[in-house]
């Protein structure tokens, strides 16, 4: 179905002598399936360029011109984010990125100072099914909550701002790495200890 649309929409510029660009739509952060949306601003697009897809990634072929395009969960599919826009003009081949509000991405000084501590605690990334799409996880197995705050605590990328808390079985500390803040979640598993890092 996808690809008959994008057929008939480069018939449909081709036959009005419309020059078509790639336009390739994502979310910031990433999200799966979402319901992507491309409005033309001027009347005389509308509604031929008026185009919808699904997906994590969508792609569309359009002319020259001022759209809004939007970014939405699919209908029937758990709320993680509201529906974003963002406004561009079509000159040429492009790509275009929808922030989500609120889900900071983690910097690139935070995911290498992430990276460095799972090294020195000889952790191991793994996803994080029950947090948010922007955050890093990983376990520390066979290694005990105080002994991974001992080793942040000597690890200079990772500058304590707050003292740590403790929220049941987690302890919450927070930092500031690259001038921005982030928030550690070490939480005790058995003999393990899960680490949840995050962009505040």
């Amino acid at each position: 179905m996808r690809i008959l649309l994008m057929l008939a929409t480069l018939m449909l510029g081709s036959a009005e002598g419309l020059k078509l660009y790639t336009v390739t739509v994502k979310t910031s952060p990433i999200f799966t399936d979402n319901t992507f949306k491309a409005y033309p601003v001027s009347n005389a697009l509308r509604p031929k360029y008026t185009l919808q897809q699904d997906g994590d990634v969508a792609t569309f072929k359009l002319p020259a011109g001022q759209y809004d395009f939007t970014a939405a969960e699919q209908d029937g599919l758990a709320q993680e984010y509201e529906g974003n826009h963002l406004a561009v003009n079509i000159k040429g081949n492009t790509a275009v990125v929808i922030p989500v509000k609120g889900y900071a991405v983690i910097s690139k000084a935070g995911v290498t100072a992430f990276n460095g501590l799972l090294l020195s605690l000889n952790a191991v990334e793994i996803d994080c099914f029950d947090a948010t799409v922007s955050d890093l996880c990983a376990i520390a197995e066979n290694i005990r909550v105080k002994i991974v705050r001992d080793q942040i605590r000597s690890y200079k990328p990772f500058v304590q701002v707050q003292a740590w808390f403790a929220v049941q079985n987690q302890f919450i500390g927070r930092f500031n790495i690259g001038g921005k803040r982030y928030q550690l979640v070490l939480e005790q598993q058995e003999e393990n200890t899960r680490l949840t890092f995050t962009q505040n």
